[in-house]
């Protein structure tokens, strides 16, 4: 009897405290939280490039560019299995840009949640940080430094904000895939 009380607390300290490290994962709140957990993670990446169009010119090709390509919801469906049975399975993700222009520096941050989302851990209102520029005045050309992680849509995000930012490639990425 004292054995199965003893498995039956190792159990529940078990769980418990896989419940508890779930709830402590905290996901970056701001742009500034994701910017710091992305430099300090072996899984982000952080680049910086100078683009040889004058900051004015960048920062309102970013802004025309997030509101054009990046507000947008995608809807997938698929048949996955349960168990042994197969289920329809529906998935939505909703795409938000926030822009900020001064006439010293340009943020651009992109959020992707589901519209239901309902984790275990605190999460920002309008989705999870996928992304993050800043641009800024060099000289006569823009810095343009972006903060992701190293898998996913956010890599194809950031070859469409090089692209926008250099004016030569102004397509939209592709999110739907």
């Amino acid at each position: 009897m004292k054995a199965k009380r003893m498995r039956a607390l190792a159990v529940s300290l078990m769980f418990g405290g896989a419940l508890y490290g779930c709830a402590a994962l905290d996901s970056p709140m701001t742009a500034t939280e994701f910017r710091k957990g992305v430099k300090d993670s072996s899984m982000g990446v952080v680049e910086t490039f100078d683009a040889k169009r004058p900051y004015p010119q960048v920062a309102e090709t970013l802004r025309k560019k997030a509101n054009e390509c990046l507000a947008v919801t995608v809807v997938s469906e698929g048949n996955v299995y349960q168990g042994n049975m197969m289920v329809k399975e529906r998935s939505v993700q909703i795409y938000k840009p926030t822009i900020n222009v001064t006439k010293d520096a340009t943020e651009l941050s992109l959020q992707v949640g589901n519209g239901k989302m309902n984790p275990v851990q605190k999460h920002p209102k309008d989705g999870y940080y996928m992304l993050v520029a800043d641009a800024t005045p060099a000289g006569r050309g823009t810095r343009v430094t972006i903060y992701r992680g190293k898998w996913g849509k956010g890599k194809d995000v950031d070859d469409a904000i090089r692209g926008w930012a250099n004016g030569e490639r102004l397509a939209c990425p592709d999110l739907n895939s």
